[in-house]
């Protein structure tokens, strides 16, 4: 139940193409860039004023700074994806580790693993909630905090 939830969870983190859209959105800089060329070589022959000048030059700016940004917020979701991506390993190979030790262990040894996993089970109307945690990286204190209703 618990990875079948994360899995869930995985498929809707992972977008992708995140390296072509940052790609799409420098080209557009450069464009801007080269337009802001324009704008300088077309002062310099005298066919703009310098006040049209600045004001055309800033608007693009302004679009070059929102670019950036937006590359920046891109690059940041990426980064999570990877975390994201890291930590959905990590829970598919600790649910196969569990799988294979509890096939081959006695009662008391599956009670002990469901003691280790379990940090909490709450009745209420009915209803059970179980608290559990589910150790992440083998030497690190990486947990994931979950609540799974019954």
């Amino acid at each position: 139940m618990i990875i079948e939830q994360y899995k869930r969870q995985k498929d809707i983190v992972f977008s992708g193409g995140t390296q072509k859209q940052c790609q799409k959105l420098e080209q557009q800089i450069q464009t801007y860039n080269k337009q802001i060329q324009r704008l300088i070589d077309a002062y310099q022959t005298e066919i703009i004023t310098l006040k049209e000048l600045e004001t055309r030059k800033s608007s693009i700016e302004r679009r070059i700074l929102q670019i950036q940004q937006q590359i920046r917020n891109i690059k940041a979701v990426e980064k999570n994806e990877v975390d994201c991506r890291k930590i959905f390993d990590n829970i598919d190979a600790f649910c196969n580790a569990v799988k294979q030790g509890i096939e081959n262990a006695g009662f008391e040894d599956r009670r002990k693993i469901i003691e280790l996993l379990v940090e909490e089970v709450i009745v209420r109307n009915g209803k059970v909630e179980i608290v559990h945690i589910i150790p992440l990286e083998k030497n690190a204190n990486l947990q994931l905090h979950g609540r799974d209703r019954i």
